[in-house]
């Protein structure tokens, strides 16, 4: 379910990535999340909030709502779009899977994006996602060849 979007709230999150993520394109990881937390406080007098990256099996949905989250900040995190389904503006940093449907300069934290399009940005993320059986079967082939239905 895609919630409307939420244009109140008190907390902005910054979103850590994986400690492997970090060693694979070379950014410090607790480097990058201090500074991305110094910087977004630089444009908002909202509380801001870092969130490493949790392993524990936590819910960021839970997160969102016990945190009364207005906007999350990220790289390249899922949790990016989890918010987009909660109605949560987000600043992905780098390119990933939100990218289309944020601002990417956080001077603008306090006037976030909402793109209307949510709708069509889910269906086509749902499109590419393919099981080993219909890769098999080359369903994504003729996906590609007919169009989406």
């Amino acid at each position: 379910e895609i919630k409307p979007w939420k244009r109140e709230g008190g907390s902005v999150a910054v979103l850590g990535f994986s400690r492997k993520q970090g060693q694979v394109i070379g950014l410090p990881y607790m480097e990058w999340l201090a500074e991305t937390v110094k910087e977004t406080r630089r444009h908002t007098q909202r509380r801001v909030i870092s969130r490493p990256k949790l392993y524990d099996g936590s819910d960021v949905r839970a997160f969102y709502q016990k945190e009364d989250m207005f906007a999350v900040v990220g790289l390249f995190t899922k949790a990016m779009v989890m918010a987009l389904l909660d109605g949560i503006p987000v600043f992905p940093l780098a390119p990933c899977a939100a990218d289309s449907m944020g601002l990417n300069n956080l001077k603008f934290i306090d006037e976030p994006w909402y793109p209307q399009n949510r709708d069509a940005f889910f269906a086509r993320l749902a499109y590419h996602q393919w099981t080993l059986a219909e890769l098999g079967r080359g369903e994504p082939w003729e996906h590609i060849w007919r169009g989406p239905p």
